[in-house]
């Protein structure tokens, strides 16, 4: 028994009168084709920015490591050193592949960028001090309040990313 090979797509379309699809059949009589691709657009869109958001993580305890080992640096010039890098690189993948910024030109460049590091010490800053106010003045536990401030701030991070620096 032979088997022929499909170009069907995995899931099953609706078409309309003229044969072009409608709507991707599933839960709920289907999602229109328009909205089913702009939730992978969005999904893709989170995953690369999580990514992305990982290595620079990476990145940034390597060059913190790096330079308090192997270079000597104190802890407070290793743990800037490490941010600016972190930061640079999460820049730079985020305006290229996660925000697809094409601007060409330096006033642009320079814009976004300004922007981009004025939020991440504006984030930072309202990281450090939820952590004092609710751990230090209110006796919260740490790892909690750390988990709740780092998910805001990552929020905060992207939202600024989509509508005000990568627009």
């Amino acid at each position: 028994m032979s088997r022929e090979l499909s170009c069907a797509p995995a899931v099953p379309v609706r078409e309309g009168p003229d044969k072009k699809p409608l709507a991707v059949e599933g839960l709920g009589g289907g999602i229109p084709l328009k909205k089913f691709f702009m939730n992978l657009k969005i999904l893709k869109h989170l995953f690369l920015y999580g990514l992305f958001g990982v290595l620079a993580t990476l990145l940034d305890i390597f060059t913190y490591w790096f330079s308090t080992r192997a270079l000597k640096f104190s802890t407070i010039a290793g743990a800037f050193t490490a941010w600016l890098v972190s930061m640079l690189f999460a820049f730079l993948t985020n305006k290229k592949f996660v925000f697809q910024s094409e601007s060409k030109s330096a006033a642009v460049f320079l814009r976004e960028g300004g922007y981009f590091f004025l939020c991440r010490i504006a984030t930072g800053a309202l990281e450090v001090g939820s952590m004092y106010i609710f751990v230090d003045l209110l006796g919260l536990p740490d790892m909690i309040i750390k988990i709740i401030t780092n998910l805001t701030v990552i929020i905060l991070n992207y939202v600024a990313s989509k509508f005000f620096i990568f627009k």
